[in-house]
């Protein structure tokens, strides 16, 4: 919080939806992932592939590549 500022409670409705959203931001970036990885083990290439859903080919070349974890579900955060 900022030097001088009230501190600020957010109504139960708004936290609510901003939960929501975030846990919806998590399962879509899983989903994201796994149709990349489908549409390349069908044959797609990374190329094709980028330029369908607009990201660069680092970022598909990335997620195939990738041995993270995916998010949390619940707080939409990548495990450390």
């Amino acid at each position: 919080m900022k030097p001088g500022r009230k501190p600020s409670t957010i109504p139960p409705a708004q936290r609510r939806r901003l939960h929501t959203a975030v846990h919806n931001v998590a399962e879509a970036d899983v989903e994201m992932r796994a149709a990349v990885q489908d549409a390349h083990h069908a044959g797609g290439s990374i190329r094709a592939i980028a330029d369908e859903i607009n990201r660069s080919t680092r970022t598909i070349q990335n997620w195939l590549h990738s041995t993270a974890p995916a998010p949390d579900l619940d707080t939409g955060h990548t495990p450390n």
